[in-house]
């Protein structure tokens, strides 16, 4: 479920998210932040996530009278301790910084004017970068209403499966052992074997944790008969059949001749 703040200023947030993820949005007066993802986390947890979304004009304020800190503060007190800032610049459609002056331009017609009162354009990133570096803040830099309910969705979506169960960073990292770090769990590197195992046709990256454990060495599955592969849970006489001829395959190129001249 993702709860999204019935705040005036806020429609156009609720309607992009609406269409990005339909009927799991529900409409709520959030006492903090202005929408509220739950998912899933390490070790079969609950992860919850509070997202602060501030428009140019609501960050420039923020930055004045330090309004954004006193939210931060709030939402930590009351146990948010994971927040993110979606800020919305509009960097080159109705904002951007002037190249001559560094100050904020707002975009009028077709001309650049000045913004009123003025601000420079590189106190809102040493903002971003401060409250990223000193509060811990997750700050996230989008081009309007559209990108920052697609990047929430995004989020909220990835939270919907434990980060055990993910794939993408697999790919080059796995777990090999257990640890106190839930993190290191996932972010170590992964053996030689388990690599080209994960290569294989039908194996994949789940399938060769499992067949790593089976045979240990490479040259162990690498010399193994069909009726071995066939042990492994999800490998039936077809797919052992197809691993034992891809393995056994020369991959040279037919009528090449190899000579040590070939080297220099």
């Amino acid at each position: 479920m993702i709860l999204v703040t019935t705040a005036a200023n806020d429609v156009d947030l609720r309607e992009w998210l609406r269409k990005f993820l339909g009927k799991k949005v529900v409409f709520a007066d959030l006492a903090h932040g202005d929408t509220i993802l739950h998912g899933k986390w390490f070790n079969k947890t609950r992860a919850r996530r509070l997202i602060e979304r501030k428009k140019i004009g609501d960050l420039i304020s923020c930055i004045q009278t330090g309004r954004y800190l006193f939210q931060w503060q709030r939402a930590h007190e009351a146990g948010w301790k994971e927040q993110y800032l979606f800020a919305e610049l509009e960097e080159g459609t109705r904002y951007k910084e002037s190249r001559k002056t560094g100050m904020v331009e707002v975009k009028y017609g077709k001309d650049w004017v000045p913004m009123k009162p003025a601000f420079e354009w590189h106190r809102i990133e040493t903002f971003l970068n401060e409250v990223g570096e000193y509060l811990g803040v997750k700050v996230v830099r989008t081009r309007g209403a559209e990108h920052t309910a697609k990047l929430i969705a995004s989020l909220y979506l990835m939270l919907q499966r434990f980060p055990e169960d993910h794939q993408q960073l697999h790919t080059i990292y796995t777990t090999p052992k257990p640890r106190e770090d839930p993190i290191l769990d996932i972010f170590e590197r992964p053996s030689v074997s388990r690599t080209c195992l994960a290569s294989l046709p039908h194996v994949g990256w789940a399938l060769s944790k499992v067949a790593e454990e089976k045979f240990g060495s490479i040259r162990s599955w690498v010399n193994a008969a069909e009726e071995e592969w066939t042990e492994i849970p999800k490998v039936g006489k077809k797919i052992a059949k197809d691993i034992v001829e891809e393995l056994g395959k020369d991959s040279r190129p037919k009528n090449s001749s190899f000579s040590i001249k070939d080297l220099y």
